[in-house]
Parts: C-alpha cells; structure tokens; sequence
C-alpha cells in the first residue's frame, strides 16, 4: 500500500510529470531498488524504488520493469547474507547498543533464526515476497549460519520477482484503467 500511495504522489513530490518518469527508465528501476535496499535501507526509499515499478509499470513493459527491480532487489539483499557471514563472529557475542536492548527486537530475531533453521527456504521466500523488515534480519542469519550462497539467493530471487511482478502488473493495470 505504500508503494501504491509513493507511486501516486511520486511525481508531484519531485515536480515530475509522466514523461519525466518515464526518462528514468530501466536504469532509473534498477538504481532505485539497488539504492532503496542497500545504501539507504529506509522504508522510505524503498518505496520509492518500488513506488517507481508501479508507476513505470504503466507505461514500459511490465514484465522488464518487474525482473528489472528484482534483480536489483536481490542483489542488495545480498549484502546482508555477507554481512551474516562475515560479521558471525561478532554476531555470536552478546548484542551491543540499543537494538540490543530491545526486547521485542530479540524474540523478533529469535523466532526467525528459528524459522531459518527448520524452514530457511520457505522463511525466505515468504519474508522477500511481502513487505516487511524481517527479512534484514533472515538475511544476516543466512550468512551466519553459513547458509549455501544460491539456497539463500534463489527463494530471495523468486519471492522478490513475485513482488515486483505484483507492483509493475498492478500499475499496468492503473494505466489502463
């Protein structure tokens, strides 16, 4: 739904108009989803990543737009699957700082290491396919656990692709309408 309210409103925030938009273009998809989820992993930004699908999806072909920003997706949820693995050893101490502190935050980060444990394929999947903020942490336990890199990237891939072909197939849809 934020990604639908960012994709409406998109333009008039940046003073674009539809053509400006459609300038971005593919490289524009790529670049804000990779950006949205790596360099600046807000919620914000990730919407407009996602809210740019949406509305590029009504214009350019929806099917390039989608893998477009799947790709991109996946690639900057690869950064956390390395940083699991390379930051395993520091993730075994005791947690530091005030997400440390934070109890809802460990059962949070408990009940999904659980998840990647016993369901880690399925875990993913479902965690890249919906938004939400979990899946940061299901990717940092990927790596730390020393999940195999493709069985890591390949539920991320697809549920990512399932996303993106929702929101660029749904703006299509509001183009057409």
């Amino acid at each position: 739904m934020l990604a639908l309210t960012v994709a409406a409103f998109l333009p008039l925030f940046l003073g674009l108009s539809q053509k400006d938009l459609e300038a971005f273009g593919y490289p524009g998809v790529f670049l804000a989803n990779l950006l949205g989820n790596t360099v600046i992993p807000a919620p914000g930004f990730t919407a407009i990543g996602q809210g740019l699908v949406v509305a590029l999806g009504r214009t350019l072909n929806p099917l390039a737009v989608a893998l477009t920003a799947a790709i991109a997706m996946t690639v900057a949820e690869s950064t956390l699957y390395l940083g699991g693995r390379l930051g395993r050893d520091t993730m075994e101490g005791p947690v530091q700082g005030r997400l440390g502190q934070v109890q809802a935050m460990r059962r949070v980060a408990a009940t999904i290491n659980r998840l990647m444990l016993h369901y880690g394929f399925v875990t993913l999947l479902l965690l890249s396919a919906l938004p939400n903020p979990f899946l940061e942490v299901a990717g940092l336990a990927a790596g730390a656990v020393r999940m195999q890199f493709f069985r890591f990237l390949l539920p991320v891939g697809i549920g990512k692709t399932i996303r993106a072909l929702i929101l660029a197939y749904l703006g299509n849809a509001l183009g057409h309408l």
